[in-house]
């Protein structure tokens, strides 16, 4: 039997959305990415997983497995049977970078240079491309408490339901 610390997608009550909208950053980089694992590996039904993902540069990708888990995480697709499935996007921002990167990548998902400026209106655009009503869209946001407070500002302006942990030292 598999123990758990209470840290689960069920036990956050993920089960019962349609569309979920991950925020991390800092400190709250590695809890939020074993949760979106855990999506991927035991679905509940189809849901749609959209990433912002908030990174000091590439080094934290190239040094640590985050990039590898990142990797087998991003654009999970429906298995075309019964299987339910979770479709993750990410999108990472690398706050000390100064313009997007020129050269190829290793990784399958998307980057920006600097920090997200403005998280209401991203929030807004990754829930603008289907038809998910706010009561079935969680926000998650797993950080210090800059980035949550930011990403539960956003959240809450459009009427969607909200989760936050915060790391402090």
């Amino acid at each position: 039997t598999r123990e758990s610390c209470g840290f689960t997608s069920e036990s956050c009550g993920f089960t019962r959305y349609r569309r979920i909208v991950m925020v991390f950053g800092g400190i709250g980089v590695t809890p939020g990415l074993s949760v979106m694992e855990e999506m991927t590996r035991n679905p509940k039904g189809a849901v749609k997983v959209d990433c912002l993902l908030i990174l000091r540069d590439r080094h934290v990708l190239d040094q640590t497995p985050i990039g590898e888990q990142l990797n087998r995480i991003h654009n999970t697709t429906d298995p075309g049977d019964d299987t339910p499935a979770v479709v993750c996007k990410i999108h990472a921002f690398l706050t000390r970078h100064k313009r997007a990167h020129s050269k190829k990548w290793d990784y399958n998902f998307t980057f920006s240079a600097g920090r997200p400026s403005d998280l209401t209106k991203l929030i807004k655009q990754i829930s603008e491309d289907d038809t998910v009503e706010p009561a079935d869209t969680l926000v998650f946001m797993c950080g210090p408490p800059a980035v949550v407070e930011l990403a539960e500002k956003a959240a809450r302006a459009h009427g969607y339901q909200v989760h936050m942990e915060i790391f402090e030292l």
